[in-house]
């Protein structure tokens, strides 16, 4: 894994932690797969359990603390019917924050469990 892509992966859970609103954190995709580990081109796919979207969707501000984004836009995920919000940073990090209702770690959506399924790690969760 690329060192700006560990620094990030380190920093996310004590953001997490400070967060009132975030309730788990979740790496997917070739991030968190050890079969085929990602190549230094991949970006990283996190998702944010939360409670309250609109906090991470409407506004951006909350991405400071990980960098200066240089694109960042909103678009629906791949599935689930949730939404994402997509960054590009300054320094080239490129990551994708689907931002889900904590109330849905309890019935995730079958197509959302077969993207888990494929490989994940947790890397927040605040045991409620």
């Amino acid at each position: 894994m690329e060192s700006r892509v560990r620094e990030f992966l380190d920093d996310l859970p004590a953001w997490a932690r400070e967060q009132g609103d975030v309730h788990a954190v979740v790496l997917l995709g070739s991030q968190a797969r050890a079969d085929v580990p990602a190549d230094a081109m991949s970006d990283v796919d996190v998702v944010l359990f939360v409670e309250g979207t609109e906090r991470y969707l409407r506004d951006d501000t909350w991405l400071a603390p990980f960098g200066e984004p240089l694109l960042s836009h909103i678009e629906a995920t791949a599935v689930g019917g949730f939404e994402e919000r997509r960054v590009l940073f300054r320094d080239g990090l490129e990551v994708d924050f689907a931002i889900v209702p904590a109330a849905a770690l309890a019935d995730l959506p079958p197509a959302a469990a077969e993207v888990f399924a494929r490989g994940f790690r947790v890397l927040y969760d605040d045991g409620t």
